[in-house]
């Protein structure tokens, strides 16, 4: 009982650290000028479409689950895990994948299934590796669609003749690098016996090489490699569906000019955050890479308001880490509470004074992370309503009541008419207008006491 609420807080632990990560974004993190339409846009994302991106997200998770599993039992791995716990594992790396720099979180999924279900590691890194390679397979399709696309419906742009140039450029020094020159090199090296001739840790090391090759070269005569592209289309046509339809949730309602962009232009933006995302430049969670990329692409294709495509492609993300997070947290959970009993890394103190230490070094993190989101949900909080009230009305005063028509009291507002922002007041029905305030800093967002005695 005791281990597993160490387990459960520590899950909690981590939960609440990425949310005050993300809220710290939205209160410090931003230009006060980019803030209020980042809070607002979040505020009025469409929810449906939140659903259907978790929904496409999820077909998405089980799909590449099945495809990690042809590919481990092509390449030979007598302990493929079930399909159960093959999808728990997957959702976990996709939590994980954009965490660190360069996808470096890919490899949680080789650490889980190595560690917790006895798969060797060569067919570990290779079945992950190979889904690299047919992700992009995957993408060149999609940029041929494009390219067709835009044939059929108007003109070949030039970008999408770049792209796909690019796109197959790349996608034949990877095919060639790993089904090709790898495993040949690798061969060579073993018919030579070089391996052999090494100190202790290189033998080892190239020997394990070797079994790597192996295993590669296993996929690649499995003659499953048909239903693995297939399977790399959906994953990509999935992803980037639901991508678009977070995109729109969040540009709708918020950004219309964004909104009326072409598909595929929104979704080579899309493309573009991916690739920026997987630079090794130092970040947590792909923040800044992720909106760079996409931000280029846009700048690329001529989309004049720059600032509404940055601030709608840092609420995607948001988004999308947001439910990739509690996906993966509750699958991680999961893994660790069922899974992780037997296992050498979530392996608990024997003593008892061990394991009461643990869980109040637990609980301080958890106390500390809670304390830090709430502060963070706080200074959120603080930010106000930041959206524009609704258009007024014009009220005119009857030509014979003189103007009795018009409201009384008075009305406080922030102006420039002065040359810096002032707190102004304004009498009615008299009209008269007072400045309040005549600073050389600014002063806005006044605040009129429910007595209407102060300001």
């Amino acid at each position: 009982m005791l281990k597993h609420g160490v387990r459960l807080a520590l899950g909690l632990c981590v939960s609440f650290g990425v949310l005050a990560l993300l809220m710290q974004l939205l209160t410090v993190g931003l230009a006060d000028d980019q803030r209020p339409s980042v809070w607002a846009a979040l505020s009025d994302t469409l929810t449906v479409y939140l659903w259907a991106y978790l929904g496409l997200s999820l077909v998405q998770l089980v799909l590449r689950a099945y495809r990690y599993r042809i590919l481990l039992a092509v390449a030979g791995e007598p302990n493929v895990p079930s399909f159960t716990r093959m999808v728990m594992v997957t959702g976990v790396r996709n939590m994980f994948v954009d965490m660190l720099p360069a996808r470096i979180g890919e490899l949680s999924y080789a650490a889980l299934l190595n560690r917790l279900f006895g798969v060797r590691l060569e067919h570990c890194i290779s079945s992950l590796g190979i889904a690299v390679v047919f992700d992009f397979v995957a993408l060149l399709f999609i940029a041929v669609g494009i390219v067709a696309y835009q044939w059929l419906a108007t003109d070949i742009e030039g970008w999408a003749i770049s792209a796909l140039l690019m796109i197959g450029l790349v996608t034949a020094i990877a095919l060639i690098g790993v089904f090709v020159i790898f495993p040949r090199l690798m061969a060579y090296i073993e018919d030579q016996g070089l391996w052999r001739d090494q100190a202790h840790w290189r033998a080892r090391f190239l020997e394990w090489l070797i079994r790597f090759s192996d295993s590669i070269v296993a996929v690649k005569e499995g003659g499953k490699l048909t239903i693995i592209v297939l399977c790399s289309i959906g994953v990509r046509i999935l992803k980037y569906g639901g991508l678009y339809l977070l995109f729109m949730a969040v540009a709708v309602p918020s950004f219309a000019a964004i909104a009326s962009l072409p598909f595929e232009q929104v979704l080579g933006a899309l493309i573009g955050g991916e690739v920026g995302a997987s630079l090794p430049i130092p970040n947590f969670m792909s923040f800044g890479t992720y909106e760079a990329g996409s931000t280029l692409v846009f700048q690329l294709l001529g989309v004049v308001n720059q600032a509404d495509a940055f601030v709608t492609m840092l609420v995607v993300h948001l988004w999308s880490q947001v439910m990739d997070y509690s996906v993966g947290g509750a699958l991680l959970l999961t893994l660790v509470a069922v899974y992780g009993r037997g296992s050498s890394q979530f392996t608990q103190p024997k003593s008892r004074l061990g394991r009461r230490g643990a869980l109040v070094l637990v609980l301080f993190l958890l106390g500390l992370t809670t304390a830090v989101f709430a502060y963070q949900w706080w200074s959120a909080s603080k930010l106000g309503a930041l959206s524009a009230p609704a258009q007024g009305e014009q009220l005119l005063p009857d030509s014979a009541a003189g103007s009795e028509g018009l409201p009384t009291g008075f009305v406080v507002f922030s102006s420039n008419r002065s040359g810096n922002h002032d707190i102004y007041r304004l009498d009615l029905p008299e009209r008269r207008l007072t400045r309040l305030t005549d600073h050389p800093h600014t002063e806005t967002y006044a605040r009129i006491a429910p007595s209407g005695q102060q300001i």
